[in-house]
């Protein structure tokens, strides 16, 4: 089943002009019947991940992160999209998945309850299985609106990924592989961390990137990509910097990523 989310309907009933403001929308002179009402538009459309999708918190509502490599028979992936000039309440939208010029997942119907806004859309992977190229359209009533790539990719298996500390960190090595200590409690204030991974399967070229997202999914830290230390097995381990300098008090997640695919994600928490 679908699962939607919106950065307009879920917020609290703070007045109709609140409402405006936050979507995004802009007060204009009410056209005459004689006018014709303009066609619905997608302003921005691409893809992220059900993790992002779960973070999702409509008071500190933020973009998710753009997504566009999947493993195949994903089980969910989300669509962020933002709009205007609908009809609230009575335009309707879909997302389907189309690959080879034939759709192999059409969405369930969702009606959009504002004129203007930005959603989340949580979708099944139905109908993606083959690695390759796929397409995600989204359609405003029959028309088709926009649309983004995405593939489908076999990465690296993960066999092994957690937190470890700045100091296990500088003491490991891919080619003497000794397993570092997990890091147990994480203090608040902690300047620096690192995630280590084992891995199977890697071809030439494969990638790795950490990424370390807050509660609400804002960025706190990124390892940048690099390439595997070692074909086709092997274990890395990649340093992350907060971002604003120390990271707070609260709950965070790392999100391990191989050749652009979310491997493994890491809830922990700074205490």
């Amino acid at each position: 089943m679908e699962r939607l989310r919106s950065w307009t309907t879920l917020l609290p009933r703070l007045g109709a002009a609140l409402a405006v403001i936050l979507s995004g929308a802009l007060l204009r002179p009410i056209p005459s019947q004689a006018a014709a009402r303009p066609s619905p538009v997608v302003t921005q459309l691409y893809l992220t991940t059900d993790q992002a999708y779960a973070a999702f918190d409509p008071l500190h509502a933020v973009a998710p992160p753009d997504v566009n490599h999947f493993a195949p028979a994903v089980e969910y992936l989300a669509a962020y999209f933002s709009f205007a000039g609908a009809q609230a309440g009575k335009t309707s939208f879909r997302v389907d998945f189309i690959t080879g010029g034939k759709t192999v997942r059409r969405g369930e119907s969702h009606r959009l309850t504002t004129t203007a806004g930005r959603y989340l859309l949580d979708v099944p992977g139905v109908g993606l299985h083959a690695p390759g190229k796929y397409l995600a359209v989204i359609y405003l009533g029959t028309r088709r609106a926009a649309a983004t790539v995405f593939w489908l990719v076999r990465p690296p298996a993960v066999r092994v990924a957690y937190l470890i500390t700045a100091a296990a960190w500088s003491r490991f090595h891919p080619t003497k592989p000794a397993r570092p200590a997990h890091a147990g409690t994480i203090k608040r204030g902690t300047k620096q961390l690192a995630v280590y991974l084992e891995y199977a399967g890697a071809a030439h070229g494969a990638t790795i990137a950490v990424v370390i997202y807050d509660r609400y999914g804002r960025y706190s830290a990124s390892s940048g990509t690099h390439p595997l230390p070692r074909l086709p097995n092997g274990s890395d381990a990649l340093p992350l910097t907060a971002a604003s300098g120390a990271f707070p008090a609260g709950l965070y997640r790392a999100d391990v990523y191989l050749d652009g695919v979310l491997a493994a994600s890491l809830p922990w928490r700074a205490r």
